[in-house]
């Protein structure tokens, strides 16, 4: 061989010597870079880890693993859009590649507009299934395309698989521990995910990850441990700094709670739930103005966070915000409508008083879960307020069926059976209901009352006072035994029930309007007088405040403030039937007949059923002797009243004057 050809020989070798050791340093350059960036991932240094797959794309740019990490990446931070554009990409390079065709799945499962995109999801999880895999990363896509399809027993198969292939990666252990905690094999999923921070101590998503489930199970000195330890590895990992905020809430810590939700705002103020969480605890401890920014400025964020609209529209209805409240259950529900957000806007349409609106939206709620005792309870009570009791006692017997121990449902049925005066059955639901809770005082306030109406009047007042002493404050209780026993003439201790009243409610009508009657019924006319006036003070449009002032000034015959109190009840309220009558009986006392009927046929004329003015024009004309009138009168009584006091006061009358020949 002469040297020359040698020589040659020589250059070439050493040519594609160092040809192979320049490819295989980039080669290694190219792992090393990989394997950084991966590092980044682990350890939740997100951008550091973008850095590093940029700088490796742009020299590799068809680097298929690099490019599947950084969308997976881009999946992390919730930015969808820039993962499929990278997906799409590599898909043009490799429409076959497996784990390129489980990150595009995920995305179109975390879409908003999910329904719309269910065939492209299981025609990619059909393509994915029918390719045979080849390495790891294909193994880790199986897997990944089983977990996203909820196929945890599947993904877990070929996460072993990859972790048998290359058992050193702490990568496969981290998403094989996902998989068991998603199907809530909670001892599972720590072990493997102790193996990962084996491997890897650095590991941030691990230990948060393992931090998660030691927060479900409630082991929460575990958890803050793992917590803890994502931060000390990560200062600016800002789920860390969430999840303890998050368990510090669970354990009432507020301040802490507060603390760590504000530190991972302050790291990434982008994340809508951190402001929903904080904004929760906030509500939780009356900081109303607080939760009320924390919640709009998630919403800006994210206008499609739908818990954050009936969380806020809750806040409304507790400041009595009824409108905005209903327009922001109008948008939870238009975004996902279910059976909890129809109960719930229905209530709001009780507040506003939107009775057949209420009923509307119990109906959807029953309509979507037949067995949904509130709806039933709620709409059973709307129908009540319409005073639709028999509709409304259908859905209550439904409540009890399904919930035989709701004192509420029992209270109420025996309200409607009160209000249908079917007595003997509303006891029974009363008494079902002290029963279930013997301290329950609405039921001893309506028992009592019920016993009233049946004339048990001890009774009555055995339950009002036993209502009373569950709550001496109970408002309803104090002003009912006040009126029994003013029934029972007992004005004293009645008057004592009332000054309770207006001690609680002292810029309320209700315990000196009551008080004043007391007066008058005891004689006491001046201090009835006082109590009227404070009321009219009170409430000065009230047109039958006026009126009853009336009365006390008649009986101390001062007919001037008389007329005057009924002309502005008149002024108030035109159509008042009973001012006219009892106007006219003031012209009668002065012995002004015939302007005292004028106001009694007035009184007629606005309401033909009132018998009140037929009997006195019928005494006016017996003082004038027309009798025959005055018989005419007593007819029509009889007519409208045949058994009552009128009806057969008017008998006698009328029989008395034909005994008389007239």
């Amino acid at each position: 061989m002469n040297i020359q050809y040698l020589s040659k020989l020589i250059i070439i070798i050493s040519f594609f010597s160092l040809f192979f050791n320049c490819n295989l340093k980039a080669q290694e350059h190219k792992e090393k870079s990989l394997d950084d960036a991966v590092q980044y991932l682990m350890m939740a240094k997100y951008d550091s880890s973008i850095y590093l797959l940029n700088e490796l794309l742009a020299e590799t740019p068809d680097y298929l693993l690099a490019a599947s990490l950084k969308a997976y990446i881009y999946i992390e931070l919730e930015k969808n859009n820039d993962a499929l554009a990278i997906i799409n990409q590599n898909l043009e390079r490799d429409p076959d590649n497996i784990l390129t065709l489980a990150l595009k799945t995920n995305i179109l499962k975390l879409s908003s507009k999910k329904d719309e995109i269910n065939d492209e999801i299981q025609n990619n999880l059909n393509k994915i299934l029918s390719l045979s895999p080849k390495d790891y990363s294909d193994y880790i896509g199986l897997g990944y395309a089983h977990y996203i399809n909820n196929d945890y027993k599947k993904a877990n198969k070929y996460y072993n698989i990859a972790i048998k292939l290359n058992p050193s990666n702490p990568l496969g252990y981290y998403f094989l521990g996902l998989a068991y905690k998603e199907a809530k094999n909670y001892k599972s999923s720590i072990n493997v995910l102790n193996k990962a921070i084996e491997l890897n101590h650095d590991f941030v998503l691990a230990y948060y990850e393992r931090g998660n489930i030691y927060s479900y199970q409630g082991k929460y000195a575990d958890a803050i441990n793992d917590f803890e330890k994502t931060i000390e590895l990560n200062p600016n990992f800002a789920n860390g700094y969430y999840k303890l905020g998050d368990i510090y809430y669970e354990l009432d810590d507020q301040a802490k709670a507060i603390q760590n939700l504000t530190k991972a705002i302050e790291i990434n103020p982008q994340k809508p739930y951190y402001y929903f969480t904080r904004a929760l605890i906030f509500y939780n401890d009356d900081n109303i103005p607080a939760a009320m920014d924390d919640l709009n400025k998630l919403l800006e964020l994210n206008p499609e966070f739908q818990v954050a609209y009936y969380t806020r529209a809750d806040i409304y209805n507790r400041n009595n915000e009824y409108e905005k409240a209903l327009k922001d259950y109008n948008k939870a529900i238009e975004l996902s409508p279910n059976s909890y957000l129809y109960n719930r806007r229905g209530l709001i349409y009780m507040n506003l008083g939107m009775y057949d609106s209420a009923i509307v939206d119990f109906s959807k709620a029953i309509e979507l879960q037949p067995k949904f005792a509130t709806a039933y309870y709620n709409r059973g009570y709307a129908y009540r307020m319409l005073q639709q009791y028999d509709q409304a006692l259908n859905d209550m017997n439904m409540v009890v069926k399904l919930e035989p121990n709701d004192k509420y449902a029992y209270n109420i049925r025996g309200l409607c059976f009160y209000k249908k005066e079917q007595y003997d059955q509303a006891l029974k639901d009363f008494n079902k209901t002290i029963k279930l809770d013997p301290n329950y005082k609405h039921a001893y306030l309506n028992r009592g009352m019920t016993y009233y109406f049946m004339k048990q009047y001890e009774k009555a007042l055995k339950d009002l006072t036993q209502a009373i002493k569950l709550d001496p404050e109970f408002l309803d209780a104090l002003i009912s035994r006040g009126m029994i026993l003013n029934v029972y003439e007992q004005y004293n201790l009645a008057i004592n029930d009332f000054n309770k009243v207006i001690e609680l409610t002292p810029d309320e009508i209700d315990g000196y309007f009551m008080r004043a009657l007391n007066y008058r019924n005891m004689g006491n006319y001046e201090a009835a007088l006082n109590d009227f006036n404070k009321c009219i003070e009170i409430d000065p449009s009230n047109s039958f405040l006026y009126y009853q002032r009336a009365i006390t000034y008649r009986i101390l015959n001062k007919y001037d403030e008389a007329i005057n109190d009924i002309s502005i009840a008149i002024d108030l309220e035109p159509e008042y039937d009973q001012a006219y009558n009892l106007l006219g009986n003031i012209y009668y006392d002065t012995g002004e007949f015939d302007t005292a009927l004028i106001y009694y046929q007035k009184a007629i004329e606005i309401n033909p059923k009132y018998i009140a003015p037929y009997y006195n024009i019928a005494n006016i004309y017996l003082e004038k002797g027309d009798y025959a009138s005055a018989k005419h009168c007593y007819s029509k009584i009889i007519e409208l009243d045949p058994n009552g006091l009128y009806g057969k006061e008017a008998l006698n009358k009328l029989n008395s004057l034909q005994n008389m020949g007239y």
